[in-house]
């Protein structure tokens, strides 16, 4: 599996039709851009007893869907469980879910027990992809049995340290090697980070910037790994500042396509979470995170590539 693919935001919520539990969790979580679909979900979220869940879990394993992340949540919403791909997004989604609820989070994996993020974990939370990983299992082993592992950077860019993990200065001593693709064992490249933007005219800049690290906050992703931010290019004319773009670290991209916009002269009039959307897809980023209102006046949406 690749990396990329454990950005996982289209859910699936199962519980009962009079659960309102559920009902609140699904437009919190579509208010922070996730999608809910009812076909080929990449996230479960099962309001079930846990023997019921877990019963869940093996029809799903049998019918192909073990690659899918699956998540309990206790009828009373005081508990949060991933009983299925928890160190491959079960638990970053699993605490979106825990903290939308006032639940507690319940882990299980060895990692979790010592404190520790999982190599996929930290791969996610870097904004990285798996392009070399025949040596993972041993490195996760050690991880657990040493409780660190060292990395090198051959590449510019922001990278969050978490617990265990310590860089170096070389790749010959180094557990995980990013961006250099010769190098034998785990290695891993940045992947690009888009965040699409669409505002009304007058919005400070602070509450954009805040919009716009918000958006990466919600699939906890390092905030500072904002590759490009990109606009409808009448902003040039209104308030997107390429100075938003320097402060983030991110390259600001206009983009006047009418088809895109829907509009060649104005955006007001048509759906900014639309054109959201329809920036990333010119972009040719798979689209993570749908448009959703950051603050008032404020859409974003974010895309993976």
């Amino acid at each position: 599996m690749r990396v990329t693919g454990l950005y996982v935001s289209k859910i699936k919520i199962l519980a009962d039709v009079d659960n309102k539990l559920a009902q609140v969790l699904k437009t919190s979580m579509e208010e922070l851009g996730y999608i809910n679909v009812t076909d080929n979900p990449e996230v479960y979220i099962m309001f079930l007893p846990l023997e019921e869940a877990i019963k869940e879990v093996a029809s799903s394993w049998i019918s192909g869907g073990h690659r899918s992340v699956m998540i309990d949540v206790t009828n009373d919403g005081n508990y949060v469980i991933p009983i299925l791909n928890e160190t491959r997004g079960g638990s970053i989604i699993g605490g979106l879910v825990a903290d939308l609820m006032g639940a507690q989070l319940i882990l299980t994996s060895r990692t979790a027990q010592l404190g520790l993020a999982s190599i996929y974990e930290f791969a996610w939370i870097n904004g990285l992809e798996v392009i070399s990983y025949d040596d993972i299992d041993e490195l996760d082993k050690r991880l657990i049995s040493k409780g660190k592992l060292s990395v090198f950077l051959d590449v510019e860019m922001p990278l969050r340290l978490l617990d265990g993990y310590h860089q170096v200065s070389s790749p010959k001593e180094a557990d995980i090697v990013i961006g250099d693709p010769e190098t034998d064992g785990v290695n891993m490249r940045p992947l690009d980070i888009t965040v699409g933007l669409v505002h009304d005219s007058g919005v400070p800049e602070e509450v954009i910037y805040f919009s716009v690290t918000n958006t990466l906050k919600s699939l906890n992703l390092n905030e500072r790994r904002i590759n490009f931010v990109v606009v409808p290019g009448l902003d040039k004319n209104r308030d997107t500042r390429g100075s938003l773009g320097r402060k983030l670290g991110a390259s600001t991209i206009f983009v006047e396509d009418p088809e895109v916009l829907g509009s060649a002269n104005k955006v007001e009039g048509y759906s900014k979470t639309t054109i959201c959307e329809s920036l990333l897809q010119y972009m040719g980023t798979r689209v993570v995170l749908r448009g959703a209102r950051r603050a008032y006046g404020v859409v974003t949406c974010l895309g993976v590539k």
